[in-house]
């Protein structure tokens, strides 16, 4: 409970250091699945992730940090069950942005992630049950986003990004340590204030 704490405060007072502040809603929409070969076929779970986003610029027009509180899907499916993980994410990034009008900005960053719920569905019964994972995540990303500004302080952008966990969700003898990785693009507004 203190690690929101000293995020949240910490965001509030770089407010009062930037040059300029955006913040606004964002949609992903994605592919989740392990980063491992197991015995049996992995699929590819569908996943959209409700959320918003705060980006500092900090005396300079190129340079950003960013964070933002996200609804974070996750999970994979096999041919006989859906594995469904949830999270709630914090991630901070750091961004270069190039263009005025129409901008490209390659970002870095980590994200870090407190679970909400996990559970396993059998695909022929439906019958769903919880298990248990790690009640917290620390990934990392590279995303590249493209964007335009609709009016002065309105910009709309699509962005690219790939995620890869650090730390294993399972341990299990049958599949051995198993690792969050996620395709997703995300699609968001900022507004200047």
């Amino acid at each position: 409970m203190k690690l929101p704490i000293f995020i949240s405060i910490f965001l509030l007072t770089s407010l009062t250091y930037a040059q300029k502040v955006e913040i606004g809603p964002l949609l992903s929409f994605g592919h989740s699945f392990c980063d491992q070969q197991i015995s049996f076929k992995q699929i590819s779970r569908k996943t959209f992730s409700p959320g918003f986003t705060v980006n500092y610029w900090m005396n300079s027009r190129f340079f950003s940090i960013g964070s933002g509180v996200i609804y974070d899907q996750r999970g994979y499916k096999t041919a006989t069950d859906t594995y469904r993980i949830n999270y709630i994410t914090v991630p901070l990034r750091v961004s270069l942005t190039l263009g005025k009008t129409i901008f490209i900005r390659p970002s870095i960053g980590t994200n870090l992630s407190f679970l909400s719920n996990s559970k396993r569905s059998d695909n022929t019964t439906k019958i769903t049950e919880s298990f248990a994972t790690e009640s917290t995540d620390l990934s990392y990303f590279a995303s590249f986003a493209t964007g335009f500004y609709i009016k002065k302080r309105i910009s709309f952008y699509a962005n690219l990004k790939l995620i890869n966990s650090f730390v294993p969700f399972v341990f299990s003898d049958d599949w051995g340590k198993l690792k969050h990785r996620k395709q997703i693009i995300t699609l968001g507004l900022n507004f200047s204030v």
